[in-house]
């Protein structure tokens, strides 16, 4: 005892250890449980991601469908306004800022019969965006484009013998194609064409007679329709076409 209390009397600054504090010893507790249930949450909706690719792949397709369809539509709807307003299958042009090779020597010089003007149909010509293609085909032929073509005859539709004028998107990725034969037919069915038509040809106010075909006579739901999505027995790949006259 003398011990003890001539310790005590030589540390009078001593301060006594004291026992830790219930409510933060609690607190942090809280702190570890969250950190442990926020890293179950990110496993959770990695793996889920992961797995669930598949969805946000659709939901991606379902849009980039959307986006083609609604262009591909606006185009031949400046299309016929334009042959309401007088010009002829051969004095439309798709001659516009971004590409080349549409220039058409029969356009009135005005314009008037231009899609891609302000003083024709008033569009803007527009690139495929990446997330339509298959990036596995980048730099063949056809790619990063939209076509407008007249030497080629979609099977069935017309009168057989006069090539159609066709928008054509080239090199869509599979799950694209299916989308947009989904929101057409409610069928996501892909049919083959096995005519061998052509992929990069370019409208310039000429017609060919039959150059290339189309042809998708083999399902009957895609049979002569002005639009669908198809894969080429002779390219691979997928293509969308939409026939803007029909000849």
């Amino acid at each position: 005892m003398i011990r003890i209390r001539s310790f005590f009397k030589k540390n009078q600054g001593f301060t006594p250890i004291t026992p830790p504090n219930k409510q933060a010893g609690s607190a942090i507790v809280l702190i570890f449980v969250m950190i442990a249930l926020f890293g179950a949450l990110s496993f959770t909706v990695s793996k889920s991601m992961r797995g669930g690719g598949g969805k946000i792949d659709t939901e991606q397709a379902q849009l980039a469908a959307a986006e083609i369809l609604s262009y591909a539509r606006s185009v031949r709807s400046a299309v016929q306004e334009l042959q309401i307003n007088g010009c002829s299958d051969t004095e439309i042009s798709f001659e516009n800022s971004v590409v080349g090779g549409y220039v058409n020597p029969n356009a009135p010089t005005d314009k008037s019969c231009h899609v891609f003007d302000s003083n024709g149909g008033g569009l803007q010509y527009r690139a495929p965006d990446n997330k339509w293609q298959d990036p596995s085909k980048v730099g063949d032929t056809g790619y990063s484009e939209i076509y407008f073509v007249s030497t080629n005859i979609v099977t069935n539709l017309g009168e057989g013998s006069n090539d159609d004028l066709l928008l054509q998107v080239n090199w869509l990725k599979k799950s694209v194609c299916e989308e947009i034969n989904n929101k057409i037919y409610s069928d996501k069915t892909i049919t083959e064409d096995n005519a061998g038509f052509f992929r990069d040809s370019k409208a310039a106010g000429v017609f060919d007679t039959g150059s290339g075909h189309i042809n998708l006579s083999t399902y009957s739901a895609h049979n002569a329709q002005p639009i669908a999505c198809f894969t080429s027995q002779t390219y691979g790949g997928y293509y969308l076409y939409q026939a803007l006259i029909i000849r």
